[in-house]
């Protein structure tokens, strides 16, 4: 059994047959074959001990993959301290992890002097990622002794059983997608406020229906995810593959917002495309904005505050 996670809703469960832990494990071998590793590799799992797909994806993925695999249980268990340890002897050429988590590993382990020369993929799972973090992430590899990490993203959610990563791909040149399994399940674009499917190229909200589960089973649903390059049947441009593919930036329908702020005239602000413009700024290592109402009264105009010096903004 595993539960939904990182939504306000209360956690809600999905049982898994032993039907569908094969099919997980198959889906956890094609993301190892996908991301090109293998057997002579070894990997860090550095994902939290929990009851959620992302764990158990990565555990299968090294049973299923035949990668010889060390799950640290990430910071809660062993602490920043004890994953650099089994960097420096375990000597990982992929470690997979939670985004902000990894980058605080590695930050820490380049402060520490740590040397990976091994180190050749960085692979995260369970939240967004930017551009600007994978730059920053390659280039903490760099300062580990690795020369040319690549940092891939997957992407899946807990009514999905399963989840989907990219190829490998060059640094000058955009992530060609997330490569889905058209055997396990279906995926769609549709258009959110018509519920119609949308061409492929087009964006859209992507619904999800699996081909041969058991356990606990979604039809048709509707991740609330955005996606918007849509879905491809192109051949991927860097590893070949016929499979379809999701390309671009997904997001969270719920985090496009509605702001009565004069400046914006009312209009809507992505979030989501705001995120991107901060985590790309190669001088911003973490950021928070915070919105308030003049003396704190919800029925006042938006506090403005004076420009920020030089310093601040650095830091």
């Amino acid at each position: 059994m595993t539960f939904t996670t990182g939504r306000s809703a209360e956690p809600t469960p999905f049982f898994y047959t032993q039907h569908d832990l094969s099919n997980l494990a198959t889906a956890a071998r094609r993301v190892v074959e996908v991301c090109a590793t293998g057997p002579e590799e070894r990997l860090l799992n550095a994902l939290p001990f929990a009851p959620h797909l992302a764990f158990w994806l990565a555990h299968y993925a090294g049973t299923s993959g035949g990668v010889l695999t060390l799950s640290s249980g990430g910071g809660k268990v062993m602490g920043t301290e004890g994953n650099i340890r089994h960097i420096r002897k375990f000597k990982p050429n992929v470690i997979i992890g939670i985004p902000t988590f990894v980058y605080h590993l590695l930050h820490q382990a380049a402060e520490e002097g740590v040397h990976c020369e091994n180190l050749r993929l960085i692979v995260l799972a369970g939240e967004k990622v930017s551009d600007g973090l994978r730059l920053k992430l390659r280039d903490l590899a760099r300062e580990l002794g690795a020369g040319n990490a690549h940092a891939l993203v997957t992407y899946g959610f807990t009514e999905g059983k399963q989840a989907w990563a990219e190829c490998p791909f060059p640094h000058t040149e955009p992530s060609s997608g997330y490569h889905l399994y058209p055997d396990l399940g279906i995926v769609e674009v549709i258009d959110p406020k018509t519920g119609k499917e949308v061409p492929p190229g087009h964006p859209g909200e992507l619904v999800f229906t699996p081909l041969d589960a058991r356990g606990t089973v979604v039809l048709r649903y509707r991740t609330g995810d955005f996606i918007d390059g849509g879905l491809t049947y192109e051949p991927c441009p860097h590893c070949g593959r016929t499979l379809p593919r999701l390309v671009g930036n997904i997001s969270r329908k719920s985090e496009v917002k509605e702001m009565n702020l004069d400046k914006l005239k009312g209009t809507l602000v992505d979030f989501n495309e705001l995120e991107h413009v901060l985590d790309d700024a190669p001088h911003i290592g973490a950021w928070q904005i915070e919105l308030r109402k003049l003396r704190d009264d919800p029925m006042e105009i938006d506090e403005n505050h004076p420009p920020c010096s030089k310093d601040q903004r650095h830091r």
